[in-house]
């Protein structure tokens, strides 16, 4: 024991002086608490029985309360004949230094953990563009190809309408000729076979092929405009030149009268009571309607063999306008409705997201938006909701 020794341990606040004589004669249970004196006993009680110098960090606990941290070394006092006869220790206070090393601990998990959060979201961010750029690449594909297609049509249409006609001007003469025949009587007008000449004069498929043809050349006219509309809304370059004020109303007429072969099983109820102009583009919004009407159709065909109902109704908000589409074919899981608006996702019962990806864009455009209910087993419904806009005369 030391005067070193003595004032450490007064700094501490064991003793009140720093003399040997408060310290020499004292076992450790009569300076520290227990629980202190027993880590201290452990220690010294090891280097006696194995003759060796021990390191440790002891755990202290002042008169006041506070917990510190020291360093001891100690080793054992031999005798000539090696047999031990007392303890030589040193002892410094590490506590600041454990404090700073737990700092130090606990920042560089910081630092991890935001670096894994960083490269996390950076990741999600990559793969985000990188599967919203192949979307983009494939939906670009299909519409060039959908083009192609388009444009390639105009060659036989272009063909059937020069055959159409030629057929046109033959038809008077084919006519006339048929007439003198018949004023011939007898068996050479019996050789023709009455039936199919009569046939023939009835049921003429000229003007019905005329029609045919203009028919498809309006759907390809309109095909071309729909792909430039709709690569425009792809592409986010919409402006206000390609928006009109359109009617509700008028755009829902339109895109049922256009609805190639509605099943007679399915009844179309329509509660239009409300009437409300729209800005946006009538081509685009007819294909949002048509796709929604075509996927209530599937889904009842699917879920109800073919039998049930399409209700579309209009109502007004506060800050805009809804027009509702709700079908009767059993509605779908809350797993499927989560995922409806994102692209390419797939189930077998409800086909690919591509289309209502696309609609929900297309509606965000035009500053409205699009969204689903559904209650499984019963309906499923969209929303198209749309910004007011005041007007009287409705463009379209």
């Amino acid at each position: 024991m030391n005067k070193r020794c003595a004032c450490s341990i007064k700094n501490m606040g064991f003793i009140k002086e720093a003399l040997k004589s408060e310290v020499l004669g004292k076992t450790d249970y009569q300076l520290f608490d227990k629980e202190t004196a027993d880590g201290y006993r452990q220690t010294d009680t090891e280097v006696m029985n194995k003759k060796t110098e021990l390191s440790r960090e002891e755990n202290t606990k002042l008169p006041n309360g506070e917990k510190v941290v020291l360093l001891s070394t100690k080793r054992p006092l031999l005798d000539k004949n090696n047999n031990v006869i007392g303890i030589l220790g040193n002892t410094i206070d590490i506590t600041e230094r454990k404090k700073m090393e737990e700092e130090l601990r606990r920042a560089k998990e910081a630092v991890e953990l935001a670096s894994e959060a960083m490269v996390k979201a950076e990741a999600e961010k990559a793969a985000a563009r990188a599967k919203a750029d192949a979307e983009q690449e494939m939906r670009k594909t299909v519409m060039v190809l959908v083009g192609d297609i388009v444009h390639d049509l105009r060659t036989p249409i272009a063909t059937i309408r020069t055959v159409t006609a030629i057929l046109s001007s033959i038809h008077p003469a084919l006519l006339e000729m048929v007439e003198e025949l018949k004023g011939l009587g007898g068996k050479k007008y019996n050789l023709l076979n009455k039936k199919k000449w009569d046939y023939l004069l009835e049921n003429t498929p000229i003007t019905s092929l005329q029609s045919s043809v203009n028919l498809m050349d309006n759907f390809i006219n309109s095909s071309l405009a729909e792909l430039a509309s709709a690569q425009k809304a792809q592409n986010a370059e919409l402006t206000h030149e390609d928006l009109t004020i359109c009617s509700s109303r008028r755009i829902l007429e339109n895109t049922l009268d256009s609805y190639p072969d509605l099943p007679t099983k399915i009844k179309i109820h329509q509660f239009i009571s409300y009437d409300f102009y729209l800005m946006g583009n009538s081509i685009l919004i007819m294909k949002i309607l048509f796709n929604l009407i075509k996927n209530a159709i599937e889904q009842i065909t699917l879920k109800n063999h073919g039998k049930g109902a399409i209700t579309i109704t209009t109502e007004e908000g506060v800050d805009c306008n809804l027009l509702k589409i709700k079908d009767s074919g059993g509605g779908a899981p809350p797993e499927v409705v989560a995922n409806l608006f994102t692209g390419y996702f797939t189930t077998k019962e409800h086909g690919t997201g591509i289309g209502l990806a696309y609609c929900k864009k297309t509606m965000q455009l035009f500053g409205g938006d699009l969204t689903c209910k559904s209650i499984y087993g019963e309906s499923m419904e969209f929303i198209l909701s749309f910004p007011k806009v005041k007007s009287k005369n409705p463009i379209r």
